[in-house]
Order: structure tokens, then sequence, then C-alpha cells
């Protein structure tokens, strides 16, 4: 379905969660010096730079990986209690580097350029997740930009309305099996 299939519950990270963040401890010390590297690398270049553009990329990549591999471990466990506030952290990461790093493709790319599509599906994504498994942790972390569930939930339809729009105009077949377009 998705670049970024998650599920309404969270995934568990016991026992290896896969994709080089065996644990939400681990996950979370790789998540949180991945968040460091890339605000070191916009402070040095500027948010807006390429280089800082292809860095998100690679860590939504790293982060998409490991969602995907948390949420195997969940259904083949069927306990996905242990891993819920990883993702949720994992989630709005993705959330969090979607929009910048759409900002940056709406200037350098323009707004219809494919890659758009895939950050769109991201952004809509992380806000259906997160709305039906965290919409406290969603509303604190982005209350300059969604003050409630409601305006998160308009945003979510916007970015999925988007995404097809742009995905209307070129074939996005690889992104649709979870294969990205480029």
């Amino acid at each position: 379905k998705s670049a970024l299939t998650m599920k309404g519950g969270g995934s568990s990270s016991n026992g290896g969660g896969g994709g080089g963040a065996g644990g939400g401890g681990d996950m979370a010390a790789g998540l949180k010096a991945a968040y460091e590297a890339v605000d070191a690398l916009a402070t040095q270049l500027g948010p807006r730079h390429l280089g800082v553009a292809c860095a998100r990329r690679q860590l939504l990549s790293g982060l998409r990986r490991w969602l995907h591999a948390g949420d195997a471990h969940a259904e083949a466990s069927r306990s996905s209690t242990a891993g819920g506030e990883g993702s949720a952290e994992a989630l709005l990461a993705v959330l969090d580097h979607s929009l910048e790093l759409w900002t940056t493709q709406r200037a350098v790319l323009g707004p219809l350029h494919p890659d758009c599509a895939e950050t769109m599906h991201d952004i809509a994504t992380s806000l259906d997740t997160l709305l039906a498994s965290a919409p406290r942790a969603l509303t604190d972390r982005f209350a300059h930009v969604w003050s409630s569930p409601a305006l998160a939930s308009h945003a979510h339809g916007r970015a999925k309305q988007l995404r097809d729009t742009i995905a209307a105009l070129y074939d996005l077949t690889d992104l649709e099996s979870g294969q990205s377009p480029l």
C-alpha cells in the first residue's frame, strides 16, 4: 500500500526490531544521534541546503525500514505494547523531517515533482497513524502547526489529496508497492 506502511497500534521493538534498531532504547539513541547530526548539518549549511535534504531522505529511509521491521515483529509476536512509545517517536520524527523536506522540495523541485508525492505520502501516513494511536503526542509536538486533532486530520486529507494529484501526473505504481519511484 505504501512506502511507509504503518498500522494503527505501535510496533514492538523487543528482541530485535530490525533495521539496526534492536530495541526501543537502541532506536531512541540512534534517532537522537541522527536528529542531532541532521540538525548540526542544517545549522552549518542552512535548512534548505540540498545536502540537508539528502540527509533527511536518508533518515526517513532508515525510519521507514525500522517501522516496517517493527510491524513485522509485532505481527509475529502479537504483542505491540512494548514498542508503542518508540514507534510514536519514530512517526513523529518521520513527520517532522518530512515537513522540512517538503518545504525544501517545494522550493527546489516545485510542488508537483514525483519526489514530493513520496513525501506527501509519508506526511499523510504519519498523520493518519498518529491520529489513531497517539493524538496527544501529535498535537503536543506540532502545536504550532495543528492545535487540535481536527486540524491534523484536515492536513492528513490535504496531504493525501496532493499525493494523489501528483501521482496522477506520473506513473508512481512503484510507490504504491512500497518501492521508491526513482
